[in-house]
């Protein structure tokens, strides 16, 4: 069958099958089988963050850079003076590590000039290393910010050198067109929106870049069911059916339009509730794990992939929290990274605190 006739039916088929996802959410205890993995009532309540151990904050979102219609600025400044009031000392955000080695894996970093750069601002590359980790290991701001954020860049830890140039009249940027186009698109996202000004009114000097893209957690299940609808097989159709997170889900609770009041806001609580936690659960563990193709665990393979990936990812936190000594670490991340990090956190020593107790009331 040709290729395009393959997507008319896809089409059609989601128009159709559209038509009660749209109508009215699915309570999440339909969607959860008995003896389910999750317990829901662990997200009624968080523990205080003045009890003894570190406690963590797990803030689902949607990546703000890719979304065509922009959050306002008002909701924007009301969420981050809530979420300041956690007072966190390390606050982590879905970027690669300054020290992630390329060509391991999918790489979504500009590959900027730093031979240039550094030839441009007279500085060594080698000697940057010791300069921003004798900053790391002293106290108070630096006095020249727009130098700092030189040495973060050279050092490929572009997200904190944005943290110090933003804010800042940093003349040194403004002549490459490369690092101006970086920041175009990253300033709208969440990791600048609200990372930057949470950071800095708790005095954290320094953001924690903790994602990880390696092969061995590659998403791979969507091109799969691709491939095997190009080769004609409309049967993946249903059988990869189960993808779509949002089938009978909750998503038609809230607006999703960032123009309406407080839309944002709503948003936010929408995707950090035990109902969307538990529709998390039912597509990763119990629909993703159902299938599979020509007897091959495609599905299962694919959760498993994305378990390694948080893993990782919660492993990059972990080092930031032994490494700062801290007692409150706010992590803010893609919404479909939640119900992972969320068992992460609920299976160490940390404290799991309820970001919805944080955020403005609605």
């Amino acid at each position: 069958m040709h290729f395009r006739n393959v997507i008319i039916l896809l089409a059609a088929f989601i128009v159709v099958s559209s038509c009660s996802y749209f109508s009215a959410p699915t309570p999440v205890e339909k969607l959860l089988p008995k003896g389910a993995d999750i317990n829901l009532k662990y997200y009624a309540d968080s523990a205080s963050p003045d009890s003894g151990s570190v406690s963590v904050l797990v803030l689902g979102t949607s990546h703000l850079a890719q979304e065509e219609e922009k959050v306002d600025s008002v909701q924007v400044d009301r969420i981050n003076s809530a979420l300041a009031e956690y007072n966190p000392d390390v606050v982590a955000v879905e970027y690669l590590p300054a020290d992630y080695p390329r060509g391991k894996g999918r790489d979504y970093r500009t590959e900027f000039d730093i031979k240039k750069y550094a030839s441009e601002w007279d500085m060594s590359v080698s000697e940057t290393d010791s300069i921003v980790k004798a900053y790391q290991s002293g106290s108070g701001w630096a006095s020249n910010p727009c130098r700092l954020a030189k040495r973060y860049f050279l050092q490929y830890d572009i997200m904190n050198a944005y943290y110090y140039w933003d804010q800042n009249d940093c003349t040194a940027i403004k002549k490459f067109e490369q690092i101006t186009d970086w920041i175009d698109y990253w300033k709208h996202h969440e990791s600048v929106r609200l990372g930057y000004p949470i950071a800095r009114s708790n005095s954290v000097r320094e953001l924690t870049n903790f994602d990880y893209q390696g092969d061995d957690a590659q998403w791979f299940i969507d091109k799969y069911a691709l491939d095997r609808l190009k080769d004609g097989h409309i049967g993946a159709i249903y059988t990869f059916w189960p993808l779509i997170p949002y089938v009978g889900s909750i998503r038609g609770v809230y607006p999703n339009h960032y123009g309406n009041i407080d839309s944002y806001i709503k948003e936010l609580h929408k995707k950090n509730s035990p109902e969307y936690i538990g529709l998390q659960y039912w597509v990763y563990e119990e629909k993703m794990r159902s299938i599979t193709w020509n007897d091959d665990s495609v599905g299962s393979r694919q959760t498993e992939n994305y378990w390694l990936r948080n893993k990782k990812m919660f492993e990059n936190v972990e080092d930031a929290i032994n490494e700062k000594n801290a007692d409150r670490a706010l992590i803010i991340v893609g919404s479909g990274h939640k119900y992972f990090l969320d068992e992460l956190v609920r299976k160490s020593d940390y404290r799991w605190i309820d970001p919805r107790e944080y955020l403005p009331s609605l």
